[in-house]
């Protein structure tokens, strides 16, 4: 606004975000006795869980996402929570959604988890989408700033770098302490390299469109390891590299190695 104030549509949702923190917080501390005090019982934090459950949504407008009364437009950031903290049902993703995607003023530091919002509603394209058309200038000066002066080396060692890694490329361990490693590729590129270090070594997933042919390479720093292909890719499989069987879109794998497989 022209007086330096925040104008009241672009203010942060203060009442949905409270809802969505104290959900968030009785959920941990769930949790948490059921690790440390599993003898206890737990109907209290359920008990209140289920009630925040039941009425959350009382007195909000549902418009391009969830708003307070009074609200001309949906705060994307706090819809994004809503999503991490388990609060919307699938069918309400596409709400969500639109309210992330009309975020346009949003400052770089709620960048992650509104991406994260996408991948987890299914629209890992989106999360690309959004994080090459709005900070792609970053990848080409490493030390650019952005709007609110934050250097562009302090957004893409978080947000991207791991919405690239883990939902992007996929990779995720399969077992504690990686003892084993998942490569799950989103077709959302055509090319792309990621890299993941973990404590059993460096895993690195490549892939490279050529034509109908989408070619994955992946190094695996543990002995077990999976590998599942996106439906677009096609069913026909061709690999080489260490032991490893497979089973139609899933490759198991049984040695640390470099795998490649060309899929169509």
């Amino acid at each position: 606004a022209a007086d330096g104030l925040i104008a009241p549509e672009d203010a942060e949702d203060t009442a949905l975000l409270a809802a969505a923190v104290y959900y968030r917080g009785l959920s941990v501390a769930r949790n948490l006795a059921n690790l440390l005090m599993p003898e206890e019982s737990a109907e209290t934090p359920d008990a209140r869980m289920a009630l925040v459950e039941q009425n959350w949504r009382t007195g909000l407008t549902v418009n391009r996402g969830f708003m307070s009364a009074g609200r001309d437009r949906a705060d994307g950031p706090v819809n994004a929570l809503l999503v991490l903290y388990g609060m919307v049902s699938e069918a309400e993703y596409g709400q969500v959604n639109a309210a992330v995607t009309d975020s346009a003023g949003t400052d770089l530091s709620r960048e992650l988890y509104m991406l994260e919002a996408f991948c987890l509603t299914g629209r890992t394209d989106l999360a690309m989408e959004r994080m090459l058309d709005r900070y792609g200038f970053l990848l080409s000066d490493p030390q650019d700033t952005a709007e609110d002066g934050q250097e562009a080396g302090a957004l893409y060692d978080s947000a991207p770098a791991y919405i690239l890694v883990s939902y992007a490329a996929g990779i995720r361990p399969a077992a504690p302490g990686y003892a084993a490693v998942t490569f799950a590729p989103q077709d959302v590129v055509d090319t792309m390299v990621a890299v993941a270090r973990t404590v059993r070594g460096t895993a690195i997933s490549e892939v490279q469109r050529e034509g109908r042919t989408a070619v994955l390479t992946v190094t695996s720093p543990a002995d077990m390891g999976y590998v599942l292909f996106p439906e677009t890719w096609g069913e026909d499989v061709h690999a080489e590299g260490g032991l490893y069987e497979t089973e139609g879109r899933l490759v198991r794998l049984k040695e640390a190695s470099v795998y490649t497989f060309r899929v169509q």
